[in-house]
């Protein structure tokens, strides 16, 4: 019998049903694959592992084992002998399809049907009751947790769920009459959802036949916490205020689209250290009339923001929903309420933002990030393809080019990315201005990932007779080839 030693494990394994002589593929070279690496190993032992795939080839091997394109799998004979497991907790369901366009059978797929951003979007269902744990017995922990539960989830107040939770000390008074705080034990079985606090009480057996199981440790995984909050807050929401919100977005984004509707010309704003030569390059050419869209921190520019005067502000940070960048969000809704400015964010964020800052809801649209392929949101499908991780190819991009024809793009400088080793470096404006104290350490991946996605956004976009040019040197390919020359 094998006995994982779960106190040494990071990312618990999707339920596996093992069979002597069964091979399994890891997809990820990442922290959740490393993870996923050592328990087969020391479950099953490391002849288990056949390689490790990564859609990004950066190396030839990890930890011994070769490392493959997904697109390899596609002649390889033995492809529906082996088992593949999907080392992501937010890009399983994009694995997935890029496995079965390469003909691997469904049933050879195993996916995280736990604790992952993924898992909850295929919830299903209606939650009438969640439960906490494991049980609390630190009053800075309970506190934490509710204050969390009041930031992230304000519908909890005006619906009929209830939260259940052990609390084991008798020092805590609390009047919310939509939390159950006991300190003796519940019942797993009589709860619809539980949230996992503490990542070390993944493997405990009482959770195991659970079928709705969300890990909000953020140690587990960062921004996991905000994340699977919001999306709950966004679940329990009754039909009326969700119908609302999406009218209003579709109501919102018609009156976008009639504002610019004989525009020609979008200006999007990146945070890159070019930005300010491209404000300059940007008010020099004097168009009078254009879509000027910021992006995540350009508020903490104040200067900046006074040339650029935005009437389209950005959100795709889900850190801004975070307690300690209240300030930085504060300013962002009185600039939006105080100007001639709309607010795009993740669809799901609206009713938190609602919450806190009833002034905005007349200007802030909704965007899903659910779509299957590349393609630029309109009023009536408010969608944009989830691959991108930056805000720019997210949703700049996007929504400029459904807007207008002509795209000018600055601020985004990318990195000069080196041959030998594995780390590139970037600062951002608004942050810290000089170069030598800014210097941020981010993964080569992450740039090799978004220069990849940048071209074939833009390459899709002028196939549609869209023309894009950046208004300062780039180290971004696609960028740097279409430097506008003034």
């Amino acid at each position: 019998m094998f006995v994982l030693n779960r106190e040494n494990m990071d990312f618990p394994l999707p339920e596996i049903n093992y069979k002597p002589g069964n091979r399994y593929v890891i997809y990820g070279t990442g922290e959740v694959a490393g993870s996923y690496y050592r328990s087969i190993c020391e479950l099953y032992g490391e002849n288990s592992i056949a390689f490790f795939l990564d859609s990004l080839v950066k190396k030839d091997e990890l930890y011994g084992k070769k490392v493959i394109s997904p697109k390899e799998l596609a002649n390889r004979a033995d492809k529906n002998v082996l088992y593949y497991l999907l080392a992501s907790y937010t890009s399983s369901n994009s694995m997935e399809a890029e496995l079965l366009n390469n003909g691997v059978n469904q049933s050879n797929i195993i996916s995280n049907n736990k604790y992952s951003i993924d898992s909850f979007d295929k919830l299903q269902g209606t939650i009438k009751s969640i439960g906490i744990f494991p049980p609390i017995d630190d009053s800075d922990v309970l506190n934490d947790l509710l204050s969390k539960i009041e930031l992230y989830i304000p519908d909890i107040k005006s619906s009929l769920v209830k939260i259940k939770l052990i609390y084991k000390k008798d020092d805590h008074i609390h009047k919310n009459l939509w939390i159950d705080i006991k300190q003796e034990g519940w019942n797993v079985d009589d709860t619809d959802l539980i949230l996992v606090w503490n990542k070390k009480a993944l493997g405990d057996e009482i959770l195991k036949k659970h079928p709705n199981v969300y890990c909000i440790d953020p140690e587990f995984f960062q921004l996991i916490d905000t994340k699977i909050l919001g999306l709950l807050n966004y679940k329990i929401l009754n039909q009326s205020s969700k119908s609302k919100y999406l009218d209003n977005s579709y109501r919102f984004f018609n009156k976008l689209d009639e504002q610019f509707k004989d525009t020609e010309t979008s200006f999007i704003f990146g945070l890159g250290p070019s930005l300010r030569q491209g404000i300059s390059k940007f008010i020099d050419m004097n168009i009078p009339k254009s879509v000027r869209i910021a992006c995540n921190g350009c508020i903490n520019s104040p200067d900046l923001m006074d040339k650029i005067k935005p009437n389209v502000y950005i959100l795709t940070d889900i850190q801004i929903l975070q307690h300690d960048m209240m300030l930085q969000m504060d300013t962002i809704a009185k600039y939006i309420n105080n100007n001639d400015c709309y607010l795009i964010v993740n669809e799901w964020w609206i009713p938190i933002i609602v919450a806190r800052y009833p002034f905005v809801s007349d200007k802030i649209i909704g965007i899903t990030e659910n779509a299957e392929h590349i393609m630029f949101p309109s009023p009536e499908h408010r969608q944009v393809y989830a691959k991108a991780h930056n805000v720019i190819t997210r949703m700049a991009v996007p929504l400029a080019s459904y807007l207008t024809d002509t795209i000018y793009i600055t601020g985004c400088d990318g990195v000069q990315i080196e041959e030998e080793g594995q780390q590139a470096f970037t600062y951002t404006e608004g942050v810290n201005t000089h170069k030598d104290i800014s210097q941020k350490k981010q993964s080569i991946t992450y740039f090799i990932q978004h220069n990849s996605f940048f071209k074939d956004i833009i390459e899709y976009g002028e196939k549609l007779g869209k023309q894009y040019y950046s208004l300062t040197s780039s180290y971004i390919p696609v960028l740097q080839e279409r430097l506008f020359e003034s």
